[in-house]
């Protein structure tokens, strides 16, 4: 199967045949070390969640005050 994933089910057949598998679902196998690098701390993890909330938070209240400007102008769109 080359570079693709395989499936649990792929694995077992395999694995009856005698052919190599591995333990573990694609996303572990391939990219865990790049989500989840040895070198990123607890305290690395809390700051990454405070910058994506507050990101996330600056998005919605964008989102928000240009519904709000356009409610209050009279045009009123359906659009994000």
């Amino acid at each position: 199967m080359g570079g693709f994933a395989r499936s649990p089910l792929e694995n077992r057949f395999r694995d009856l045949a005698g052919q190599a598998t591995y333990g573990d679902d694609f996303i572990t196998h391939h990219l865990g070390e790049v989500i989840y690098p040895s070198e990123l701390t607890r305290h690395m993890q809390f700051l990454i969640l405070g910058v994506l909330i507050a990101v996330n938070l600056l998005g919605y209240g964008l989102v928000i005050a240009r519904r709000q400007r356009r409610l209050n102008t009279g045009k009123v769109t359906f659009r994000l």
